[in-house]
């Protein structure tokens, strides 16, 4: 089974730690922006405004519209908020 995080960005690795299974490895330009538009494509679903799931996840809502655009790499603990907000396992 895929975590959140799996199913944002589309990577799969396996490891015994969840926070940790993607650290230090380098995503690609295509990867990042993928990663963000799955995320996007995510809160469309939920029905939620770019400001409605920044404003749950305790995040800039600017940000968040940069990083569905492609043009932040985010941290995975922003992606891990994001999968909190949108009730994610």
């Amino acid at each position: 089974m895929k975590s959140a995080i799996e199913h944002v960005i589309g990577i799969e690795r396996p490891c015994a730690k969840p926070r940790s299974r993607f650290i230090g490895r380098r995503l690609t330009l295509d990867q990042i922006k993928m990663g963000g538009r799955r995320l996007c494509e995510i809160r469309e679903k939920a029905g939620l405004t770019q400001r409605a799931l920044a404003k749950k996840a305790n995040t800039g809502y600017r940000y968040l519209s940069k990083v569905e655009n492609g043009h932040r790499l985010p941290s995975i603990d922003f992606y891990f908020k994001m999968a909190d907000a949108l009730n994610m396992e």
